[in-house]
């Protein structure tokens, strides 16, 4: 905002009308700024430069951005002290934004002993000048009492000039304020109008607060399909509170199509933020195979993260999986393999025959450390072609040296039962057709995340496949770096440059899916992609 002619910023702060042509109230001094010389441009290169050249010709808002620039250490270290003094030149030309600055400069002690009145005088000075953002700075400082005596009714005054200014922080806050119904009657229907306003403006907070809104039935009638749109754009911009409940929407099958891959892809990017309720729930639905491989393993990790956050339901449930992996370590094999120890004794003169058709010997000999143990039973299953071996295996040494390879073998195994318990029931046996020829390229391809066939721009695709073909998926908007988190159980999935592939087993008809993930802009994002192998 402009301000008359021949106010400078010196030990006598000049006064600023506001929008209504009066003096905003009484500035306190602030220190005498040199002009910046366009000479003194020379640290900065590329759009930086710029803004200093522009900052030298006594452009408000390039002293602002110059201010800040110094601030964020644009040449080196950080210096606030320094940018003190770009903010108060910029004050000095009629800036409100700049004064807003030198408000949350003094509030935090930024280069400057802290001083909140002296900051509580800036922001109002600002406000009464226009500026939106200074408006929700004082209402913020009223209602902690910080520089200035605390008082709600001056806080919502100041909440809601900020809000008719557009600013999505403050619309936000005021719209909690009516929800809650503590320091303003309760106003659902305003509280509604006041989050959609922030929402519209980009702010996930909101987006989450206006879906929760939705999703209740204090309106009235519930909307779900509203409250799913609001999860969904907060979860794209990775607030942790909505995967968890857009997750929730598809595992139970709220307002949408039951989707259980989609709710656990999700579930674990919220969990993977630290949310202790994304924690427990994730824990639940890898241990019931619901959406992702089970793996009691892992879901005992998860369950301990959230017993560790104070979930109460968690304690229990850590102590009862390791108490059923304890068990499940000592009790033998449910199939276990017929075959001889690696070195077993030579017998004293037992023939032959006898020799050969003896039972294996019992676990005794060498149980003087777990590491023989396992090695043992390693040994004995290694070239087997059994899945029910490897799952044996894994019963017993889960988190044991070999339980990797363990893993490994029983996912590339081509037998359907090779699936893990409770997952869905595999197509039933068909009689075996002749061969197809292998594909020369993508028979189905998806095209991830916003072409996929999915109800959420990341967290699940289905695709179909024929047997002996391979589909692909293809890394598109801006997706980077495919890696597969967790393989298929009926077949293989590779990853690498922009695509990853997955081709069945030979000869398998039935369901899959496999977890693949990507990075976009900076972040990991998994997609869980459940593959229909067609006759």
């Amino acid at each position: 905002m402009a301000i008359g002619a021949g106010v400078v910023c010196g030990p006598a702060f000049a006064q600023a009308p506001n929008a209504a042509g009066t003096a905003p109230a009484s500035l306190p001094e602030l220190p005498a700024a040199r002009p910046l010389a366009a000479t003194e441009c020379g640290a900065f290169s590329g759009g930086a430069l710029m803004t200093c050249l522009r900052a030298a010709d006594d452009d408000a808002g390039s002293l602002v951005a110059l201010g800040r620039l110094i601030a964020d250490g644009a040449t080196g270290a950080r210096n606030e002290a320094a940018s003190l003094r770009f903010f108060s030149l910029a004050a000095g030309r009629g800036s409100m934004e700049a004064l807003n600055e030198l408000g949350l400069v003094y509030a935090g002690g930024r280069g400057v002993a802290r001083d909140p009145a002296r900051a509580v005088q800036l922001f109002r000075a600002a406000a009464e000048g226009g500026s939106a953002e200074a408006a929700y700075n004082l209402a913020l400082a009223y209602a902690s009492g910080q520089g200035v005596e605390q008082s709600d009714s001056e806080s919502i005054a100041w909440l809601t000039r900020a809000a008719a200014a557009g600013h999505r922080e403050a619309a936000h806050q005021l719209g909690r304020a009516y929800e809650d119904g503590v320091i303003v009657p309760e106003d659902v229907a305003r509280a509604i109008q006041l989050y959609r306003q922030a929402a519209d403006l980009g702010l996930a907070a909101a987006q989450f607060d206006l879906g929760m809104l939705l999703q209740s039935s204090r309106r009235g009638q519930p909307d779900l399909a509203g409250a799913a749109q609001m999860f969904r754009r907060a979860s794209d911009q990775g607030h942790a509170q909505a995967q968890r409940a857009l997750a929730a929407m598809m595992r139970d099958g709220t307002g949408m199509t039951r989707n259980d891959a989609g709710a656990a892809a999700l579930m674990r990017l919220a969990a993977t933020q630290g949310l202790p309720a994304a924690e427990f729930e994730l824990a639940e639905m890898i241990e019931q195979g619901r959406g992702t491989l089970r793996d009691l393993g892992e879901a005992l990790t998860w369950y301990r993260r959230a017993a560790g956050h104070g979930v109460g339901p968690a304690v229990a449930a850590v102590a009862r999986l390791e108490r059923l992996l304890a068990e499940s370590r000592v009790r033998p094999p449910t199939a276990p393999p017929v075959a001889p120890p690696v070195a077993p004794p030579t017998p004293p003169a037992a023939p032959a025959p006898q020799q050969a058709t003896a039972p294996p010997a019992p676990p005794n000999p060498p149980p003087t450390t777990p590491a023989n143990a396992e090695a043992a039973a390693w040994r004995a299953i290694a070239r087997s072609t059994k899945p029910g071996d490897f799952e044996a295996f894994l019963q017993r040494f889960p988190n044991g040296t070999y339980a990797a390879q363990a893993r490994s073998r029983l996912a590339r195994l081509s037998e359907p039962q090779a699936a893990a318990p409770n997952r869905d029931a595999v197509a039933p046996a068909r009689p075996r057709p002749a061969p197809s020829p292998p594909a020369t390229s993508g028979l189905c391809q998806y095209v991830g995340p916003q072409g996929m066939n999915a109800l959420t721009r990341y967290g699940a695709a289905s695709m179909t496949v024929s047997r002996n073909w391979q589909c692909s998926g293809v890394a598109t908007d801006m997706l980077l770096n495919p890696q597969i988190e967790t393989p298929p159980r009926n077949g293989r999935a590779d990853a690498g440059g922009v695509r990853h592939t997955y081709r069945p087993n030979p000869d398998y008809v039935g369901s899959d899916n496999y977890v693949v993930s990507y990075t976009i802009d900076g972040r990991r994002v998994s997609v869980a992609v459940s593959v229909t192998v067609a006759p």
